[in-house]
């Protein structure tokens, strides 16, 4: 999962029930980078005045907890790299797509360009929908 579903948990916004659906797995797991993504996420909603500095930062301990975050590994950031190289779409997204397969699971996310981008390239089987049955 990206960081456009995990800011769901925090935001209120149209797609949060289907975010939540995620909060009944236990098998969560995003690189690294979503925690810097969600925080800055979590900043501009603080710096427009949607949620509190504190309500951001209980946000951002309820995403760490709930999802389990793989290490940005020379063979990950290879392979995000490649991704990124053939699908002509920043790295930065490219990373979770690598992650969903090392992990052998999916990527849900909200970017549908990404989505677009990844079935164009053949990985359709790396991108999931919600709601996800929970395992």
């Amino acid at each position: 999962m990206d960081a456009s579903v995990a800011v769901q948990w925090v935001a209120e916004e149209e797609s949060s029930e289907l975010s939540e659906t995620l909060l009944l797995r236990d098998d969560l797991v995003a690189p690294e980078l979503l925690q810097l993504e969600v925080a800055n996420a979590l900043r501009r909603m603080v710096w427009v005045g949607d949620i509190s500095i504190g309500q951001a930062k209980a946000g951002l301990d309820f995403v760490r907890a709930k999802v389990r975050t793989s290490p940005l590994t020379p063979a990950l950031l290879d392979r995000a790299l490649e991704l990124s190289h053939a699908m002509y779409h920043p790295i930065y997204d490219c990373i979770y797509l690598a992650v969903a397969e090392a992990e052998s699971g999916l990527l849900i996310t909200y970017d549908q360009e990404l989505i677009d981008r990844a079935k164009e390239h053949g990985l359709a089987a790396l991108i999931g929908s919600l709601p996800l049955d929970t395992p």
